[in-house]
Formats: structure tokens, sequence, C-alpha cells
């Protein structure tokens, strides 16, 4: 079973604490997610019953002039040091209305030498619609 509890400032939402529970009924794990004055997901990390960290880390999401995801910060959870452990950038291609098209997710590890790289491309239908 999942819960989920929505914290707002005037009319924006501000955090969401999420809890999952085992078969038993037993709280297992939090996830808390804190989102920007514009509604997007800003940093989110999980806590185990106990409130100790889960060992995923903290997630710091930053975003373009446009308002997409640009890049995520993945920190340690015992890290004492602010030198995040993996860094996701991504950079779209855009079609001529403005939609992206092609998206491209570069994944490097703090210690790699080597990056990995996610493509996804999209094709996408523009319908004229006229009225008579």
């Amino acid at each position: 079973m999942i819960e989920r509890e929505f914290a707002y400032s005037e009319s924006s939402l501000t955090q969401q604490i999420s809890k999952y529970y085992g078969f038993s009924g037993s709280l297992s794990e939090r996830w808390i997610t804190k989102y920007d004055q514009m509604g997007r997901v800003h940093e989110t990390w999980g806590l185990t019953a106990a409130g100790d960290p889960l060992g995923d880390g903290l997630y710091r999401h930053e975003y373009d002039d446009q308002g997409r995801k640009s890049r995520i910060l993945s920190f340690n959870d015992w890290g004492t040091d602010c030198i995040p452990n993996s860094i996701c950038v991504i950079e779209y291609d855009s079609d001529e209305v403005g939609n992206w098209v092609r998206r491209r997710k570069y994944h490097q590890l703090r210690d790699a030498s080597r990056q990995r790289m996610e493509l996804t491309n999209r094709t996408l239908t523009y319908w004229e619609h006229s009225c008579l």
C-alpha cells in the first residue's frame, strides 16, 4: 500500500511524502520530494521506516530555460562532501513547433572514466484542424 501526503504554500505544491507499506501493513520506507516555485521536482530522497537513509541518495533536479529537465545530480547518503556521485545531463533537439524530437541522456559516475549515453527519438504527427 502507498500513502501520500502533500504540503502546499498558498496554492503551490511544496512537498510530497510517499509512505510504502509491506504486506504485514508496517511501514517499509518513505520518499520525500520537494518542489520548486514552478511545481517541478527539485529534490527527492528515501528513508527507511526508522528514518535512516535508504542508501539510494539524494537526487537534485535542474531545468533549462524551457522548463525541461536538464541535469540530475545524485549525492551519496553517507558522504560528507558536496560532490555528486553521478550526473545525468540531458540534451534536446526540437522540431519546428518547439517540441523535442530527440533526447540524449549522458550518465557519468564520479569515479568512472567513461559515460553512458541513452538516446530517445520520437515522431510527432500534427493534424491540421479546420472548421467548415
